[in-house]
Formats: C-alpha cells, structure tokens, sequence
C-alpha cells in the first residue's frame, strides 16, 4: 500500500473545482490517532480517503474519484 510505507504527492481535484497537490500519508511513524473534536454528524462517503496531511500536519479526506495522480516522493 503506497500510503502506509511512504509519503505520496497526491494531485486531485477539490469539492469546488480547485486542484490541488497535497503530501500525504499513512506511515505509522507521522500520523496522529484520530481524535473527534465535535459532536456533529459526518456524512460517510464511500470514495473518501482518510489520509495524514504533511505539510498541514492533520487528518484530510480526499475524494478517490477526484484523484488526478499520484507520485511517491
């Protein structure tokens, strides 16, 4: 799984049409264990990915659908 063993540059597209490249990951030694901070309710989307954001430093969810490409960096 290239999320769990490296960092991958993501190019994708956002909800408002923008595109975006975003370092991200799921390696064990970088991420954070989720923690909930509202009590409101989360939609659940099939085609979204949760993933670690590098440079933000944060959880982010990415549409697979929208996904452009992907590079290991």
């Amino acid at each position: 799984h290239l999320l769990s063993d490296n960092i991958v540059q993501i190019d994708f597209t956002k909800a408002d049409g923008t595109n975006r490249i975003m370092n991200a990951t799921l390696r064990n030694d970088m991420i954070v264990p989720y923690e909930r901070k509202t009590n409101r309710e989360k939609v659940e989307n099939p085609t979204n990915i949760a993933v670690w954001g590098v440079d933000a430093d944060s959880w982010r969810s990415i549409n697979a659908e929208r996904i452009i490409g992907v590079q290991v960096q």
